[in-house]
């Protein structure tokens, strides 16, 4: 979009310049030009402005694979004591960590993400609060 913007400030003044010949007009033609010079140059330099820190210093045609997060301690593992088998409407078992097992023995409970949070059934039919196990080995956690 820049550079056709450009390309147009640039055949306007273009056809601007070609108009009158006398000494007024050509002042008056002076003055556009100046004009839509300076705002081309204000253009380009608030486009590039704009734009500086979109990539952070990164190249998008040059990915920067195997980046470590130094910042974040690694989280600790989840006690395997805590994981329930349970089973969906259509009968298909999996597996998930009951909510109230991991405030009782996991630390850090109240950190999960809470996109893996669900609810289950347990065996006397009760609806329990838990997390997926496979949701949670996907962010990151590991289990002991």
């Amino acid at each position: 979009m820049t550079r056709k913007f450009i390309a147009t400030i640039l055949a306007a003044a273009i056809a601007v310049t070609t108009l009158g010949s006398t000494a007024q007009a050509h002042h008056r033609n002076d003055d556009l030009i100046k004009f839509l010079g300076a705002a081309t140059t204000l253009i380009i330099i608030g486009n590039a402005l704009k734009h500086k820190n979109h990539n952070h210093g990164y190249y998008p045609h040059k990915p920067y694979y195997g980046h470590t997060n130094y910042h974040h301690k690694p989280k600790p593992a989840l006690p395997r004591n805590c994981i329930r088998k349970t089973a969906n409407k259509k009968g298909h078992a999996y597996h998930v960590f009951n909510r109230h097992c991991l405030k009782k023995t996991y630390k850090a409970a109240h950190k999960l993400p809470s996109s893996c949070a669900l609810r289950y059934r347990g065996k006397n039919g009760h609806i329990r609060h838990g997390y997926g196990v496979t949701c949670l080995k996907n962010k990151g956690y590991k289990i002991h």
